[in-house]
């Protein structure tokens, strides 16, 4: 092998070593937002779908509390 050639495969592994690392730091952001989207979902899910939900207060409309059931007693 000559000279000519180990350099170009030097300059080709360099090259594809940073290419590599580059992506791996893109997977790395791309899964930190994946598990913050997910995280963020399933809070409103859990505020949306919750048991907490049937006991939310308007604040607009605070009258809506005379209407529940334990308050009608």
């Amino acid at each position: 092998m000559n000279a000519d050639n180990y350099k170009a495969l030097q300059s080709e592994n360099e090259s594809l070593k940073a290419t590599v690392s580059f992506l791996e730091t893109r997977m790395q952001n791309a899964e930190r937002a994946y598990d913050q989207l997910l995280y963020e979902m399933k809070q409103l899910a859990r505020a949306r779908f919750g048991s907490q939900s049937e006991r939310f207060i308007d604040p607009e409309h605070p009258q809506q509390s005379l209407f529940l059931k334990e308050n009608c007693q």
